[in-house]
């Protein structure tokens, strides 16, 4: 569900010409990206939606993927939502006894101020960055139980924001499923 106009998320091999965001996908040459051969658009709001998934009643079922993330901190950056039924978005969030969640950060400074996303922050700060080139980004391994949905047709959206100023790589997914 891409914003018209812009290149939004796309299914496909990297280019080889573009060395920004990751040098493969982790399983096989075709993957998704918020645009493969180049830096995300400005001022984008895309989705990636995944078709419905029905989880049996009663089931232990998680919903799980890996993803190469790099955005504009505070300004930029993705996050996952679920359907249930056909029914409104709700962002999915995963908590930890510490009190954080599996997001980065959070997006400050832009129309989706307050936004809980994922955005790479980790990794370009601890590289001493403050963008993504020359900083090692792993894939990172996700998963999110839906056991508490069981009995329901559930969908999954991957949305990524950014602002119009400074775009980075973007997101990437693989092994969806």
């Amino acid at each position: 569900s891409n914003q018209a106009g812009q290149t939004g998320w796309e299914f496909g091999a990297l280019c080889t010409n573009y060395t920004g965001g990751p040098s493969s996908f982790p399983s096989a040459s075709l993957g998704f990206g918020t645009n493969l051969c180049g830096t995300y658009d400005a001022g984008s709001d895309n989705s990636l939606i995944s078709p419905n998934y029905y989880v049996p009643l009663g089931a232990s079922a998680r919903f799980v993927w890996k993803h190469w993330m790099c955005s504009e901190d505070t300004w930029d950056g993705g996050a996952l939502y679920t359907s249930v039924n056909g029914g409104a978005w709700n962002q999915a969030y995963v908590n930890y006894a510490n009190g954080s969640t599996w997001y980065d950060g959070q997006i400050t400074n832009s129309v989706f101020a307050g936004t809980d996303v994922w955005d790479g922050s980790p990794y370009v700060n601890a590289g001493g960055g403050w963008s993504c080139s020359g900083v090692v980004i792993p894939w990172v391994n996700m998963a999110y139980d839906v056991s508490n949905l069981s009995g329901n047709n559930v969908s999954f959206k991957f949305r990524q924001m950014a602002d119009t100023a400074v775009q980075e790589p973007g997101w990437y997914v693989d092994d969806i499923g």
